[in-house]
């Protein structure tokens, strides 16, 4: 009879091997065409590789520093809502779109000051981020699954 620890254990593992596989991929990408080209989406890196790479490092850095702090990064914030739908997480993809509405197209995103400008503080603005970051935080593992089920799709694109 398996204890309810071994079965945690599996699960655990199944997951850290998930995490694993999709990172070894993404620091091939990485290694290849660099993080700076894979962050300003650049389209010298083949699509499905800017998509797991993007959306790996972009959620992977909002994971650790909070979705405020990636809005005020230089990259291309937009097409994480693109790499959702790509990846078939359109809820995801909405909640993105909701939250970039009221700047998309502002220029403000990656200036901290001009997005705390735009939002009447830093308060405001980590108020507004903050109605839809634990949609994102809590999506974390289906998020993970859905790069590795892409990336299994599009194994011939990986070709590094």
């Amino acid at each position: 009879m398996r204890s309810v620890y071994a079965g945690w254990w599996y699960e655990f593992a199944i997951d850290m091997s998930l995490t694993k596989t999709v990172d070894q991929i993404v620091m091939k990408v990485d290694k290849r065409y660099g993080n700076e080209a894979i962050m300003q989406w650049s389209p010298s890196i083949p699509l499905p590789c800017r998509i797991v790479a993007f959306t790996w490092a972009a959620t992977g850095y909002a994971l650790c520093e909070g979705y405020v702090m990636f809005l005020c990064m230089q990259c291309e914030h937009r097409q994480l809502a693109f790499c959702f739908r790509s990846l078939g997480l359109d809820n995801l993809a909405e909640t993105m779109d909701r939250m970039l509405s009221p700047i998309r197209d502002d220029g403000v995103l990656g200036n901290t000051e001009a997005l705390e400008a735009r939002f009447g503080g830093w308060d405001n603005l980590t108020e507004w981020v903050g109605r839809y970051e634990p949609i994102l935080f809590k999506a974390n593992d289906s998020i993970d699954e859905a790069i590795f089920a892409y990336y299994q799709v599009h194994l011939s694109d990986f070709r590094l």
